[in-house]
Parts: C-alpha cells; structure tokens; sequence
C-alpha cells in the first residue's frame, strides 16, 4: 500500500480557494448625480449599462430627461424622493427589478419590476404598459394627457398587474386597458374615466377588487372580463358590478381635490367620508399610500388614503395643489 504525502502549503491553498468560491458576491452599489461628480455617473443608463445583476443605483435629486432601458436582472434604482428625482420612460426587459424614491414619466415593463413610493406623472398615454408583470405600491398617477382620437388608455394590462395603496386621478384617458389579470386593494380612482377594454371582448380577463374608492366618470361600461369583488369597495355610481359585502353604490366618497403629504400626492377622505373606517381590516395594507399605519380607528379605510385628524385650513395652505 502506497501512502502519498501532500505537503501542508497544497492543502492550505487548496482550502483557501474553497472558502474563497464559498463566499457571496457582494453587490456593488453605484451613484447618479445630475453634475457625475463625486465618482457618480450623470446618466442613469450609464449606471445601468455599468452595473451588475444584484447591484444598486442611488440616484441623487434631480432632473434626468432620458430614458432608461434595462436588460440585466435584479437591478434596483432608488430615488432621493418622489418630489425630486425625476426621470424620462423607462423600458423593462428583465425580472427582479426593483424602483423606488422617484417620479416617471413612462414605463413600458417586458419582464418583473416592483416599484413602490413613485409617481408617474405628465405623460402621454398609454403611460403604463404591462405585458409582464408589475406590482406598484404606495404610488400615484396622475395628471396624464392621453393621445388621438378616442383617447387612449392610461394603463394597458395584458399581464399581471398588483396595484396596492395607489392614486389615479386627474388623468384625461379613456382609463384602464385590462386583459390580463389584475388585482386592485386600497387603490383610489378619481376622474380617469373608463374601466375595461374598449375595442372588444378579450377572454381571460380577470379583476378582482376590494378596499377600493371609483369615483367621478370611473365605470365599467366597457368591461368585457371577470370582475371579481372581495368587498368593501365605493363607486360614485352602479356601472361596476359590485354587490359583495360592504360593497357600496351611487355614494360620493368625499374626497379632497389633489394634495401633497409625507412626499406623495392623493386624494385625502374630508371627514364625514363613508370611505373611514369601512374597510376589511383582513384585506388592509399595514399602512397606506402615505406611510401612515393602518388601521387608525375602528376599522382601515376604504381608498389609498387612511383618514386621520388635521387642520385642513392647514392642510391646503401648505400643501400645494398638483396642476398643471
């Protein structure tokens, strides 16, 4: 029997290039500032382009007019604010991306992509469009101007698509382009007209809905799919099929005209609303669309927004209002 000697500096070695491979790759965080001072890039798609998937984009206060298209998975872009990161569209091809901190003009998703705290604002339409899927949380859309002739709707579906604790108002559009599968919760539609596919049946189309406010010129005259209420919904009028528990009709939600609080734009209840305190406590967010905990009384509310005691001379004195 041969017995074969392997010197102590081989099994080091060996044993260190093993606990070398053995460690995780540590994500690489890159910066974006409007000057590229700093070591930063100027451009969000150099950042991009230079980054790796699992990696990290701050990106500083600014206005950043491009647009930005990612092919590279597991990205994360993350904003100084919704009220001062800006950037032009942004197209999506690839899965695990995540957005956050800043407002958009324009998002056309391919692939995966999560954006929370954002707003998507002063576009043409259709501003969002989804054959992937998309979930938007804690965002707002507004004041988006659709294009020809009818207009052309504001969000096209033809994914998935989970929205929660989001705002859609003051957009001139024919609404919601819906032939995938949608979930709606907490979610606050104002004046974005219709709600549907338009130009014909589409079969599997399915939307479910609950905790969620449709007022002024929202219906679903045009709905051709599944429409599915889990409940504790409000709509100005009957044109939504909405019938399940706490579910309520032809009932004004009492909501205040745009307004900005903790960094995001919604349409706060007045107090009065029928929207307090009507919600499903089981279906709420932990907190709303403004990062205030939910529920606060006897029950969440209904809507994006979760009312709570303030001045309101105050209130619309030092908030301004979005126009345009």
């Amino acid at each position: 029997m041969r017995i074969l000697l392997v010197p102590s500096s081989v099994i080091l070695l060996v044993t260190f290039v093993a606990f070398f491979f053995s460690q995780p790759v540590h994500a690489t965080t890159w910066c974006v500032n409007p000057d590229g001072s700093g070591g930063c890039y100027s451009s969000i798609q150099a950042a991009v382009d230079a980054a790796s998937p699992g990696d990290r984009i701050n990106i500083a206060a600014g206005t950043y007019a491009e647009g930005v298209n990612i092919t590279k998975d597991n990205i994360t872009l993350s904003g100084a604010g919704q009220s001062t990161t800006s950037m032009g569209w942004l197209g999506n091809h690839s899965s695990q991306i995540s957005i956050s901190g800043l407002s958009l003009r324009m998002l056309d998703n391919r692939g995966t992509v999560t954006l929370s705290n954002v707003i998507v604002t002063k576009s043409g339409t259709p501003t969002i469009y989804n054959s992937g899927t998309i979930t938007l949380t804690n965002a707002a859309i507004l004041d988006n101007i659709g294009q020809s002739r009818p207009l052309l709707p504001i969000l096209i579906n033809v994914g998935t698509a989970n929205l929660i604790n989001v705002t859609f108002s003051s957009n001139r559009s024919s609404g919601i382009a819906q032939t995938g599968t949608m979930t709606l919760r907490n979610v606050t539609f104002r004046d974005s007209y219709s709600f549907g596919y338009p130009w014909g049946t589409a079969p599997g189309i399915v939307t479910t809905i609950t905790n969620s406010i449709l007022a002024s010129n929202v219906n679903c005259g045009y709905y051709q799919g599944t429409f599915i209420s889990q409940g504790h919904n409000l709509s100005t009028d009957n044109t939504c099929p909405l019938s399940a528990t706490g579910d309520v009709t032809n009932t004004d939600p009492l909501l205040t005209p745009l307004v900005t609080v903790s960094g995001t734009v919604v349409c706060a209840l007045m107090p009065g609303s029928p929207a307090i305190d009507a919600g499903d406590d089981s279906i709420c967010p932990p907190t709303d669309q403004t990062g205030f905990p939910r529920p606060y009384g006897a029950h969440c509310d209904i809507g994006a927004y979760e009312w709570r005691p303030m001045n309101f001379n105050f209130y619309f004195y030092f908030f301004p209002f979005v126009t345009r």
